[in-house]
């Protein structure tokens, strides 16, 4: 957000003489209301330009787009098998990323893409398509969640029956991080949850931060283990 904002300053401090720049961000934290605002029909002296996140990939389609930039880059969960943990940071686009934006532009009339990253980079770098989200996240909250609703179901079954079944080194090290973290009895499939893991699962937050208020609650702490949490 803080980005968009950045842009639509630059942007709208162009001066060009009869014309002027209105800005239009497309982000998840602006009121729905104000981003319906982009459709509106744009003056003779006017240029509109939006300034969007992935939403204008495939969530929102301007008939009057007549030139896309593309920066090539989007901000992305990933899996950093070293921490076991998920990260969200820039990272490169697909290919069929690339095309979708695009498509953003020629609905009614002609129009151009310009691609800000060389053609080497497109064919030589990029994938063909996005990696599911299973296979970029840990799946420690994913875990817990099939312990609760599959009951005795095998979890590792339902999660290798998934179009993109991660690897089971992942799933090994979600078993273990769950244990370690008093979440579930034993580090494998045939464990339970314990009533911690039950408590954080009901809270609906990060597992650690989720950790953190339910061990404040048990010593009687809670108020300021939910204020550091917080924190």
């Amino acid at each position: 957000m803080n980005e968009i904002l950045t842009i639509t300053e630059l942007v709208e401090k162009l001066i060009v003489p009869g014309l002027r720049f209105t800005c239009f961000p497309i982000h998840g934290d602006i009121p729905f209301e104000d981003q319906m605002a982009v459709f509106n029909q744009t003056a003779t002296d006017e240029v509109k330009i939006i300034v969007a996140t992935n939403a204008a990939e495939s969530s929102v389609t301007l008939p009057d787009v007549d030139h896309v930039i593309c920066l090539g880059l989007c901000k992305q969960i990933i899996y950093n098998a070293q921490s076991h943990r998920q990260m969200l940071t820039p990272t490169w686009i697909s290919k069929a990323s690339a095309t979708q934006r695009a498509g953003r532009t020629g609905r009614v009339r002609p129009g151009t893409v310009y691609r800000l990253y060389s053609r080497e980079n497109f064919e030589n770098h990029m994938e063909d398509f996005e990696p599911g989200e299973m296979l970029r996240i840990p799946l420690d909250s994913v875990i817990l969640m099939l312990k609760e609703m599959l009951n005795d179901e095998s979890v590792t079954c339902v999660l290798m029956d998934c179009l993109e079944p991660p690897n089971t080194s992942t799933i090994e090290r979600s078993f273990e991080s769950l244990y370690k973290s008093n979440f579930l009895t034993q580090p494998e499939d045939e464990s339970e949850i314990t009533s911690l893991g039950s408590f954080v699962l009901a809270l609906g937050v990060d597992l650690q931060l989720g950790s953190v208020v339910g061990l404040g609650s048990q010593f009687g702490i809670a108020a300021e283990a939910i204020q550091l949490a917080a924190v």
